[in-house]
C-alpha cells in the first residue's frame, strides 16, 4: 500500500525507515532487480524475490542471507 512517502536516496540509504517492512521485487535474476533486492535487504526490509528463473533467484536469497 502506498503511503504517499517517497524514499529519496541519501548518502546511499532511503531517508524511509523500511526496517521490517515488506518488499517485492520481481525481475530479482538480475540487473536492477537483483541490485534492488540486495538494497533493501541490506536496509533491513523483508524482501520477497520473483522472477522466472528460480535458481538464478535462489543465489540472490543466499546472497541476502549474508547481509
Amino acid at each position: 500500500m502506498y503511503s504517499g512517502n517517497t524514499a529519496v536516496l541519501k548518502e546511499g540509504r532511503p531517508s524511509v525507515d523500511i526496517v521490517d517492512r515488506v518488499a517485492v521485487v520481481t525481475g530479482a535474476e538480475s540487473g536492477l532487480g537483483r541490485a534492488t533486492a540486495l538494497a533493501l535487504t541490506k536496509a533491513g526490509a523483508r524482501v520477497a524475490v520473483l522472477d522466472r528463473n528460480a535458481k538464478a533467484v535462489r543465489s540472490v536469497v543466499e546472497l541476502s542471507a549474508l547481509t
